[in-house]
């Protein structure tokens, strides 16, 4: 079937720098990948030329390059060489070539010589050569839609007018300022919508013929949905749909009745609910509760099928009820939920052409190491399921052709080294006897970016994709993130072999929601006043999986956090205009905040958005203190110890916590901050309330302590808290709760125990009076043994003895 592929349309494309320039798609032309070393185990020199017969070579592109690799478009020479990674495995390197009218093409190498036809190369089907050392693939016909904008463009959507046209909308980025452009395909003009911040358009064509958008914006401190149509140049303002808070992730569709529908998720009654709204008209109706009693529930989908039905798909984080989940909508009346499976992301729907809904989602594989697409076809009652692939997969998109087949678009990782993460799309569809998977090219980058699929009346797909820049063998930096458009050509009917899928298990209670609950019921009485728990963590930011959406959702919604303070490498301003965008689409006021930082020699926290900050050089010296130093007061930012490839700090010698600006040592306390780092241990912050200035000065001011468990103490001296200093000793006074049982609690004095309390039950507190420490300056702190043999530590109370 694959066979049928190889006569498409290819690529073009011009010049060999790490940015591609594309112009028009001639129809003699076919692109093919090039890489070389696929099975050597030591660093090959595979320079060399290419030429062709009865043709030309029109365009050469680098596919994971190093500096010193080259590419000459007017003499058909390069200079490629392999090189180990890191780890000592050797990484495949190449190149994209197109050949225009070519009957053959041949690769002159130092290992050696090859050649192929380019009509024997299909789609999907790599052609080993050189003894498997070298594979050639065919790569579907890329056109860059922003070459020449000079903005980063990200998160695209298609849909077709009523001609048969192919528009494009996506999010155009330039000094901190966002445009949200709609383009015809075939057209170099670009319309400009709106100007703001947006998050993830949708586009669909109305029962009018006109072009209908829907997207999240930023209002304020609010996201809303919105929505605009237009035909041609002429859109019309975007209208406000819902009211928020966090209303995000819209997707939109028109059914066969002429009702135009969007999806997407919002907050309300304190969790993550998946909402929809009818056109019915010239207004939008009222707001449906698609989700049901779901909560943490995230990443809406819907697709429509020849009834008028509506199906939709969404995920849930939350421990009580995580899963995919599927509910119709049959002339605005929901059917019941239905549980599809009890653990997944990111799903995507379809109705193929028996109005069957396909669902695809990733889930985790065994052992952990990546994500596998997993399907569900539903007939009536009974969940079907064709044929798996081990490939790694996440992020799906669907589509049906006008035959019938169901296309998968999805991202795969595409490189891993040294910790870092790339990754490309591919798309393949579940027919009979499906081949391979089709690469994008020009579609590597981290997991953030985003593509879309849609079937054109003639019935080839198109497909639109982001990529970042990135062509070299190790993961780098983005060069500039662009949109590409590609066609696919239509293959025969094949549907797999579909069997019985056995129904989803229900989930057995998670104790995350109580801990949590109980955590942010915690109270402290202090000065007059109170202070409450903030229960999150102190991470660097994972290189691969999950994405940092997802890791800022399941943190809010699986892991039950109140805050997240996040320690990242530092990109460009785009990555980090990104990563500020998706943490205030995460924070729910009140109930979750996000902080970030950079590393170097050490960690500055900055509140809510990312921003320029001073860095010090590696090795800091005295003027580079106090340059820091005065940076850090006038942003109010914190330093932390970068302790990756480092040793973890003693808490029992009062290194339990991370620095504010001088790290700590039992002989200088006057710093000490907070938390340990590791991942596996959660940060409890005393503040007067939850918001991410309360959090940083929690940080601040060291009023912390830090757990393995869910452990709640409340160690006080008098009327001071961890992180603070009195000028003379009180009584001290310890409360345990929490729902982790607890061996005994420890008073350390300078380090050392000076008093052992065993709580009674999962509640219980005492009182202490240390006399012999009287007009002595000592520090106080507080060490907990759980039953399962982890520990909590409290940040030191200071004495100065005065």
């Amino acid at each position: 079937m694959w066979k049928l592929l190889s006569a498409c349309l290819a690529l073009a494309l011009a010049g060999c720098g790490t940015r591609h320039e594309s112009g028009a798609v001639l129809p003699d032309q076919a692109s093919f990948r090039l890489a070389f070393g696929v099975s050597d185990t030591a660093p090959v020199d595979w320079s060399g030329t290419v030429e062709t017969s009865g043709g030309r070579v029109a365009a050469m592109a680098p596919w994971r390059f190093q500096e010193d690799d080259s590419l000459d478009l007017q003499t058909g020479r390069f200079q490629c060489q392999t090189r180990p990674g890191p780890s000592g495995e050797v990484v495949p390197h190449g190149f994209y070539v197109t050949v225009a009218s070519a009957r053959e093409v041949t690769v002159r190498t130092a290992q050696g010589r090859f050649s192929f036809r380019p009509g024997d190369v299909a789609f999907g089907s790599p052609l080993p050569v050189l003894e498997g050392r070298v594979e050639v693939e065919r790569v579907p016909a890329a056109l860059n839609l922003t070459a020449a904008d000079q903005r980063e463009d990200g998160f695209p959507a298609i849909a077709f007018d009523a001609d048969g046209n192919a528009w494009v909308a996506w999010i155009a980025y330039r000094d901190r300022k966002e445009e949200l452009v709609v383009a015809q395909l075939a057209s170099q003009e670009r319309f400009v919508v709106a100007e703001g911040e947006f998050w993830s358009p949708s586009l669909t064509t109305g029962p009018d013929g006109r072009l209908h958008l829907a997207v999240s914006v930023r209002d304020s401190e609010d996201w809303r949905i919105a929505t605009a149509s237009g035909r041609g140049k002429e859109w019309t303002p975007l209208t406000p749909l819902s009211a928020g808070p966090r209303d995000v992730s819209p997707r939109i569709a028109t059914d066969t009745h002429g009702h135009l529908w969007v999806v997407w998720q919002g907050y309300r009654d304190g969790s993550s609910r998946i909402l929809a709204s009818r056109n019915e008209g010239l207004e939008w109706g009222p707001e449906l509760l698609v989700s049901g009693e779901t909560t943490g529930a995230g990443e809406p989908a819907l697709a429509t099928d020849s009834k008028g039905r509506v199906h939709f798909t969404w995920d849930s984080y939350s421990p009580e009820s995580a899963g995919i989940y599927h509910r119709v909508a049959d002339d605005g009346t929901l059917a019941p939920v239905r549980r599809l499976a009890s653990s997944g992301r990111h799903p995507a729907v379809i109705c193929d052409r028996s109005d069957r809904p396909w669902i695809v989602w990733d889930e985790e594989a065994p052992g952990g190491t990546h994500r596998l697409l997993r399907a569900s076809t539903l007939a009536g009652d009974t969940q079907l399921m064709p044929p798996m692939s081990q490939a790694p997969f996440q992020q799906p998109e669907l589509t049906t052709d006008e035959r019938g087949n169901v296309w998968c678009l999805a991202r795969r990782p595409a490189l891993s080294l040294g910790g870092e993460e790339a990754w490309e799309y591919a798309v393949f569809p579940y027919t009979e006897s499906p081949g391979s998977a089709i690469a994008l090219p020009f579609s590597l980058g981290r997991n953030e970016r985003r593509a879309t699929v849609a079937a054109a009346p003639s019935g080839r797909l198109t497909v639109v994709w982001n990529g970042d820049g990135r062509s070299f063998a190790r993961p780098t930096r983005p060069v500039k993130n662009e949109i590409y458009a590609a066609h696919i050509p239509g293959i025969p009917y094949g549907e797999p072999a579909l069997q019985a899928q056995a129904a989803a298990k229900r989930t057995a209670p998670d104790p995350a929601a109580k801990e949590a609950a109980q955590a942010r019921d915690w109270r402290i009485p202090y000065r007059g006043g109170e202070l409450r728990l903030a229960r999150g963590a102190v991470r660097e930011l994972p290189a691969g999986p999950p994405s940092l959406r997802d890791h800022l959702q399941e943190s809010r919604d699986t892991q039950q956090f109140s805050f997240l303070a996040l320690v990242t490498l530092e990109q460009n301003p785009y990555q980090e205009w990104l990563a500020g965008k998706l943490s205030r689409i995460a924070e729910i006021p009140g109930r979750f905040a996000v902080l970030w930082g950079r590393p170097n020699d050490r960690h500055m926290l900055l509140w809510n958005e990312l921003q320029p900050v001073w860095k010090p050089s590696r090795e800091a010296t005295g003027t580079d203190e106090e340059q820091l130093r005065a940076h850090l007061e006038s942003t109010g930012g914190v330093m932390l110890p970068f302790l990756r490839g480092k040793a973890e700090p003693d808490p029992d010698a009062g290194q339990v916590v991370l620095a504010v600006l001088d790290g700590p040592s039992p002989d200088s306390l006057a710093a000490a901050g907070v938390v340990a780092w590791t991942p596996a241990r959660r940060t409890f912050l005393l503040v007067p309330e939850l918001n991410p200035e309360a959090i940083l000065e929690g940080l601040r001011a060291c009023h912390a302590y830090t757990a393995a468990g869910n452990v709640l103490i409340d160690f006080r001296l008098g009327d001071a808290v961890p992180g603070d200093a009195m000028e003379a000793f009180a009584p001290i006074t310890i409360r345990i709760g929490g729902s982790e049982a607890v061996i005994k609690a420890e008073i350390l004095r300078d380090g050392k125990p000076v008093h052992t309390f065993r709580p009674r039950g999962a509640s219980d507190e005492t009182t202490f009076s240390d006399r012999s420490a009287h007009g002595q300056p000592h520090w106080y702190s507080v060490r907990v043994e759980q039953a399962d043999g982890g520990r909590a530590y409290t940040c030191p109370i200071r004495v100065t003895g005065r």
